[in-house]
């Protein structure tokens, strides 16, 4: 097992109301570690449930920045797509191409060919990995989700604290 120290500065113990007694525990996020105290009271908790939706409205407020609002494309909104209703092509078809079978596509439309080229995405991540409910609540914010899933698409860094 790897061990990490990490060290927090007296002034940020201060503004944390930590002390050097205080005995905290880590909780590890996907991407984050919140540190809080073991032991709390009701009021200690109600506080960090407090402090924790203040910093997550600060973080929407940073990707509302990078992403915009939603201005209602018309339908043409490339979040516009129901996932459940895939195109699925035959294994011949996705062989021939060399494409692997589990590759999630991307269409290219050529409108003055009338026609639409599909090629396997090379992507970070889509839409649809991010959960439902949250989903919801970025739509929910007026969050543009086509910016949204193009910078999803890119794996380009939004936000350095």
């Amino acid at each position: 097992m790897n061990n990490f120290t990490a060290t927090v500065s007296a002034e940020a113990m201060r503004h944390a109301n930590l002390g050097i007694d205080d005995t905290v525990r880590l909780h590890s996020l996907d991407g984050s570690i919140v540190m809080c105290k073991r032991d709390m009271t009701a009021y200690d908790l109600v506080m960090l449930i407090h402090e924790l939706r203040e910093y997550a409205d600060e973080l929407m407020e940073e990707l509302t920045d990078v992403c915009g609002y939603c201005t209602d494309c018309g339908g043409l909104c490339p979040s516009d797509y129901n996932s459940d209703e895939a195109l699925a092509l035959p294994h011949s078809i996705l062989d021939a191409a060399g494409i692997d079978h589990a590759a999630r596509l991307l269409a290219e439309v050529n409108s003055e060919h009338h026609s639409v080229i599909l090629f396997p995405a090379e992507e970070e991540h889509t839409l649809d990995d991010i959960p439902e409910q949250t989903k919801d609540l970025l739509e929910d914010e007026g969050i543009c989700m086509g910016t949204l899933g193009r910078l999803l698409h890119s794996g380009e860094v939004v936000y350095e604290a």
